[in-house]
C-alpha cells in the first residue's frame, strides 16, 4: 500500500505545484480528450499518465469553481499537460466493457463510489508493475469539492 500512497503524494504534488509553460507569452492551453479508449490508446503511444475527470451531470457552484478556476490556474496547467487528460461525466458508459454500467462504476474505480472526481491510470512505464492500473483515485465526496488544491494538501501534510 506504500507505493499507491507514495503515487498519490508524487501526483497530487506535481498536479499542483508545478508553474505552466509559456509560449509565446501565452500559456498553452491543456487539451482534454472526451473519448475513454481514444484517450488511453493516445495514453499509452505517449508512455504518459492518464488523468480522469469525472465530472457531475450538472455541475453545482463548487464544480464550476474546479473547471473555471482551478483546472484554468497557471501552476496547474504544465502537470495536467504531462498527462493525457480525459473529462468524462459520471454516466459516461464505456461501450466495450461487459455491463452498462458507467465507466466510474467499474470495479478499479471504485474508491471513486460512482461520483464526481479525479483518477490516474499508470501508462508511463510499460515495466511497471502498475502499467494500466489506476494508481490514485480522489473522489470529490471525499476530500471536499469546494477546494480540491487546499484539501489536497491538507490531506497530504496530514
Amino acid at each position: 500500500m506504500v507505493p499507491i500512497a507514495l503515487c498519490l503524494c508524487v501526483s497530487v504534488l506535481n498536479i499542483i505545484f508545478v508553474d505552466g509553460i509559456v509560449v509565446d507569452g501565452e500559456r498553452e492551453p491543456v487539451v482534454w480528450q472526451t473519448q475513454y479508449a481514444d484517450a488511453v490508446r493516445l495514453a499509452q503511444a505517449e508512455e504518459r499518465m492518464l488523468l480522469i475527470y469525472f465530472a457531475d451531470r450538472q455541475p453545482n457552484r463548487a464544480g464550476k469553481n474546479l473547471e473555471q478556476r482551478t483546472l484554468q490556474d497557471s501552476a496547474l496547467s504544465q502537470a495536467l499537460r504531462e498527462h493525457v487528460c480525459l473529462k468524462l461525466s459520471i454516466d459516461t458508459v464505456q461501450d466495450d466493457l461487459k455491463d452498462s454500467k458507467p465507466l466510474v462504476r467499474h470495479p478499479a474505480f471504485r474508491y471513486m463510489h460512482g461520483g464526481a472526481g479525479m483518477a490516474v491510470i499508470d501508462f508511463h512505464d510499460r515495466d511497471s508493475p502498475h502499467w494500466s492500473m489506476v494508481v490514485t483515485q480522489l473522489p470529490f465526496a471525499v476530500i471536499g469539492y469546494p477546494d480540491v488544491k487546499k484539501s489536497l494538501f491538507r490531506r497530504i501534510r496530514g
